[in-house]
């Protein structure tokens, strides 16, 4: 027996629901397990090892990655901003979605 067309179009609204919905708590549960400062915060290891931080305020939202670890607060290691257009709307994005 065939399932209504209906049916099958809510199931996989459904999915795409929850999975979003999944994806958004999983990154605020990140973000919070991981605050690191006034205004930057630890966003994650990339896959060579670096780190990520974004960085939220009145002077600017901005991404910064960080050589050898963790770094950032103080940026003492070798850190270096991203400049590209895209690196400025994702970070403009999650100090919104996130109100650092």
């Amino acid at each position: 027996m065939k399932e209504p067309k209906k049916n099958r179009r809510s199931l996989v609204i459904a999915r795409k629901v929850t999975l979003k919905f999944l994806l958004v708590i999983a990154l605020l549960s990140a973000t919070a397990v991981a605050y690191a400062s006034q205004t930057g915060y630890f966003w994650g290891y990339l896959p060579n090892g670096d780190t990520a931080w974004l960085w939220c305020g009145s002077g600017g939202n901005y991404w910064t990655r960080c050589d050898t670890g963790s770094c950032a607060p103080g940026e003492s290691c070798p850190c270096y901003r991203c400049e590209t257009s895209e690196c400025q709307d994702t970070a403009n994005y999650y100090c919104d979605l996130y109100a650092y």
